[in-house]
């Protein structure tokens, strides 16, 4: 047995818990919400709630900041078939110092969400390689969602925040994974030989310190090998060395619709500056390039083109500059019977939203005569 404390807003419990039980099989997603195990309510621990869980139910954890002792039986080790929620990100904060925040292995069809895990994993500091995911691992296991969850301050050989193993059908929806630390690759998630799939996910200021064998620049970012793995209508940004690497020639990857610094191709990505709304929050400012440019099949809760990131922002975005660019010297640089070909210069540069302008040209001597007409422009 190991002790483990739970802080809650109103009480600390110092109790004993055992080991999880073996993971039973499932075949469905529970339905978060029905046969709640509530904790501290019914259980002490999370992990006696944990062992005492039938597939479909949902272990609900309350506000609060549980701190684990650490030992290697005493995380959150998950079960098949459970839902496993928190208060909310802001709330309810798991913390395991000296191994994962939660632990899956060998299970199905488990859905995480509405918790932060935060300063969990540990660095195996001998050799290369080690142990994946500080704030979650996962590891021969299949049909696992995590939603509406952030992971931050975690740290772990490879995967600080996040780490996949040999598993399949993974969704990780709308989360924030921040300031987490890899030793090797991945500061913020580490991927190998797994099907996952990311959307509106946020992942920023990771950082992790391998280079060599081909790796010139440390993974930051997202570290992966094998796959498939799609990324859509998130933001990866600011993360030390690159934001995304692919082992070559072991790697299937697409990124659609995403902010993804010093990164271009697929579809519909961008790299630029996301804007968030602070160096610890990161919502958008109402003049971020991420609002109204994720997939447009996809509508946010105002009914408005999907957002980029963790966040949507809820907020009135700003007005466009419709200010006119100055235009003068202008010059023609070649005139025939049907076309006459302009040159000019500005002041200042063409907005980005611009795309067509029209110009109303007075003729000498024939000043009475106008021309308006469109050409196509591109902003430099």
């Amino acid at each position: 047995t190991t002790t483990s404390s739970a802080t809650t807003t109103s009480t600390t419990t110092t109790t004993t818990t055992t080991t999880a039980t073996p993971s039973a099989s499932a075949s469905s997603y529970p339905t978060c919400g029905q046969k709640v195990k509530n904790v501290p309510g019914d259980y002490s621990t999370i992990q006696e709630a944990v062992n005492m869980a039938s597939a479909g139910d949902t272990i609900r954890v309350g506000a609060g900041t549980y701190t684990l002792s650490g030992s290697f039986n005493d995380g959150v080790n998950l079960k098949s078939g459970i839902c496993f929620e928190g208060a909310g990100t802001n709330q309810t904060i798991i913390t395991v110092p000296k191994r994962w925040g939660i632990y899956v292995a060998n299970a199905s069809y488990i859905i995480i969400k509405n918790l932060t895990v935060k300063n969990s994993g540990h660095l195996i500091t001998s050799s290369f390689g080690g142990s994946d995911g500080g704030g979650i691992g996962i590891f021969y296991s299949n049909n696992i969602k995590i939603e509406s969850c952030r992971l931050t301050g975690n740290r772990q050989n490879n995967g600080g925040g996040l780490g996949i193993n040999s598993s399949q059908d993974i969704y990780v929806t709308s989360c924030l994974i921040d300031g987490n630390y890899a030793k090797n690759l991945g500061g913020g998630v580490s991927v190998g030989g797994s099907n996952v799939t990311f959307t509106n996910v946020t992942l920023a200021d990771n950082s992790a310190s391998y280079t060599g064998y081909g790796i010139t620049q440390t993974v930051g970012g997202v570290y992966f090998v094998g796959g498939p793995f799609t990324i859509k209508n998130s933001i990866l940004w600011n993360n030390s060395g690159v934001n995304v690497y692919g082992s070559p020639g072991a790697a299937s990857f697409t990124i659609n619709y995403s902010d993804v610094g010093n990164w271009s191709g697929d579809i519909g990505n961008i790299s630029l500056d996301p804007k968030f709304v602070s160096a610890t929050d990161y919502s958008l400012q109402s003049t971020s390039p991420a609002i109204n440019t994720g997939d447009p099949s996809i509508l946010d809760s105002d009914g408005s083109r999907s957002d980029m990131g963790a966040y949507p922002f809820t907020g009135t975005t700003a007005p466009a500059d419709t200010t006119a660019p100055t235009i003068s010297n202008v010059q023609a640089g070649s005139i025939t019977q049907t076309t006459v070909s302009l040159n000019w210069t500005t002041k200042s540069k063409l907005p980005p939203y611009l795309s067509e302008i029209s110009l109303i040209l007075s003729i000498e001597p024939l000043s009475s005569l106008i021309f308006c007409f469109s050409s196509s422009v591109k902003p430099s």
